[in-house]
């Protein structure tokens, strides 16, 4: 099982100001545990300066981000809170990709390669069920039950547990595994989704 840490903030907790919008801007630093034994990297280093090419431990460059070729932070609108999901992605090969990439262009070059699963939708509401390719697929493969976690549970969580009770699957969160940042808000959301038949189970 792969786990995903980062010294920079709490899973769930603030990110600070020297990796948002608002401070520094700088890329968080990430650790990984239980990466197969050949990999490349256990460790992605953090506070990789904008445009700049890291070759150590393994070569790194960062994404686009608002056009830009850079780690953009979290910059959400004032009085507002955003939650904010980093996903890794483990593949057997070295992609060769264009430093124009966006992150359409690295999936479709990561189609097959990838560790864990090939299967990646993306979608552009919160209700991931609101993906119409992604529907198409778990309707293929016959399945009826979907387990949801991930953050937030206040906002995707919250909008896919419903997109999916309406498309007719029975929806389980575990709540061990879901972020929230406001907690208080939360206990409100669990009752909404209670009553829709979003099984809660805590593990």
């Amino acid at each position: 099982m792969l786990i995903i840490t980062t010294p920079c903030f709490a899973e769930g907790g603030w990110i600070p100001d020297y990796n948002a919008g608002f401070g520094e801007d700088k890329s968080p630093e990430f650790h990984i545990e239980g990466i197969d034994a050949e990999a490349d990297a256990e460790c992605i280093p953090g506070g990789i300066d904008k445009g700049s090419v890291v070759e150590n431990p393994i070569h790194i460059e960062q994404g686009i981000a608002y056009g830009k070729h850079c780690y953009r932070g979290p910059k959400p609108p004032f009085n507002w809170n955003h939650g904010y999901l980093f996903t890794l992605y483990i593949l057997d090969c070295t992609l060769e990709a264009d430093r124009k990439s966006r992150k359409e262009d690295i999936l479709k070059l990561a189609e097959g390669l990838l560790l864990a699963s090939d299967n990646v939708f993306c979608k552009t509401r919160a209700d991931a069920f609101s993906s119409e390719e992604l529907v198409s697929y778990l309707n293929s493969q016959n399945i009826t039950e979907i387990e949801i976690i991930g953050v937030d549970g206040n906002s995707c969580i919250n909008a896919s547990a419903k997109g999916a009770i309406k498309k007719g699957y029975v929806v389980l969160i575990n709540l061990s595994c879901i972020g929230v940042a406001n907690p208080l808000c939360f206990e409100k959301t669990k009752e909404t989704l209670s009553d829709m038949g979003v099984i809660l189970t805590q593990s």
